[in-house]
């Protein structure tokens, strides 16, 4: 089987590398005197261009080959990010107006996200095409886990390097990420080129995924509705109005335990040879809402983290099992759509979920987590259904 070290490593560094630009954007947008929405704005547009390119991406590389699409999003995507980081430091010179300040944020961040938008789908096409069916959930659980470790690393670095300079993360970054692309450019092996056929086309709407991607809005649905209103939730249910800032220490305890648990459960995920698919779905909803009403139950800071943790326990496996579906379902030449169908899909949830969950808890606190309880419990009785027998086995084996 072939060592998928560098792809892990590329993962784990690009997603460090757009993290760390979550700790800058603010008081880089209050230096250059932009308003806070200029920077939503700035991030939501990666977002965007992620959700509507991924698909783009995937499908190239089912006709060009994983590793060229790798090798030319990887480049765009240290090229863009080093022009954003000089465009920064010209604006904070007072190079350019406000307006154009921002236009040239907005162009740099949506070229990085781009570019970015073809590093999971076309690495876990890769992955699939490179493994056996009852390899592959292992080795997207790798692939998960790097990931994560990057979810993890990007704001801490960011936010300690950006005490010296605001900008010095992304220059590091990006040099960091160059160093990383020539090891992927020169280390990892290519991959055959499949014939391609149009006979059963991979669609947003494909009967072949409907289980996998329903799975990840549901799961995306948990995921950033914890996100989103973790600082509400802990001013109005654990500390007063007047506490802010020991919201924003316990709103970064609690992530920075989130992210730990995620990566110690996708390296677990790692180690398990047994067939656990179907029950890293089921099992790993009804951990994962079990956790989340911790958390809207939870009076004192202790017990909501520890509800996070439980949620995170739960969620993190579910990763690569999507994943894994998603692989399972297709054919070789069809994995680099497959996998950016699954990926657009999550672009749609990081686009939709916000919006819902915050005018979910407009009417009640406790709402935006119950519908994310109330989906992964649908989400587990659909998939243990669908699985029972092989969950069975699995669990007597």
């Amino acid at each position: 089987m072939i060592s998928f070290r560098f792809l892990f490593i590329l993962n784990a560094v690009f997603m460090t590398a757009m993290m760390a630009y979550i700790p800058v954007i603010g008081p880089i947008i209050r230096e250059v005197g932009l308003q806070e929405w200029h920077g939503g704005l700035v991030v939501s547009c990666s977002g965007l261009a992620w959700m509507l390119v991924a698909r783009h991406w995937g499908r190239l590389s089912d006709r060009k080959g994983r590793k060229p699409v790798l090798v030319i999003a990887g480049l765009a995507f240290v090229a863009s990010y080093w022009l954003l980081a000089y465009w920064l430091d010209l604006i904070m010179a007072g190079f350019a107006t406000i307006s154009l300040a921002f236009i040239g944020m907005l162009i740099g961040r949506t070229l990085i996200g781009i570019s970015f938008a073809a590093m999971t789908p076309v690495s876990a096409a890769y992955v699939a095409q490179s493994t056996k069916p009852s390899e592959r959930h292992r080795a997207l659980g790798g692939l998960g886990m790097a990931n994560a470790v990057g979810m993890i690393a990007g704001p801490t670095i960011g936010g300690i390097l950006a005490a010296q300079d605001l900008v010095l993360p992304l220059y590091i970054l990006a040099a960091l990420a160059l160093m990383i692309w020539v090891l992927v450019l020169f280390k990892l092996p290519s991959v055959p080129v499949f014939e391609q056929t149009n006979d059963h086309p991979v669609s947003l709407f494909d009967r072949r995924l409907r289980l996998p991607l329903t799975t990840c809005l549901v799961l995306m649905m948990a995921v950033i509705s914890a996100q989103m209103i973790i600082g509400f939730f802990i001013l109005d249910n654990i500390y007063s109005a007047e506490q802010v800032s020991q919201t924003a220490k316990l709103s970064g305890i609690t992530m920075a335990c989130t992210g730990i648990t995620l990566v110690l459960v996708q390296g677990i995920v790692m180690k398990v040879k047994s067939d656990i698919l179907y029950p890293s779905i089921w099992l790993g909803s009804l951990i994962g809402l079990s956790g989340l009403l911790l958390a809207t139950t939870s009076t004192s800071a202790t017990q909501f983290v520890f509800g996070y943790v439980v949620m995170a326990a739960g969620l993190g496996p579910i990763f690569p099992a999507m994943q894994t579906m998603t692989a399972n379902a297709v054919s070789d030449n069809e994995q680099g759509l497959a996998a950016g169908t699954l990926s657009a899909m999550q672009g749609l949830g990081s686009v939709i979920v916000p919006l819902l969950a915050t005018l979910l808890y407009q009417f009640d606190s406790r709402l935006p987590f119950t519908t994310a309880s109330f989906l992964l419990l649908v989400l587990a009785i659909v998939v243990g259904i669908q699985g029972k027998s092989k969950a069975i086995s699995v669990i007597e084996r």
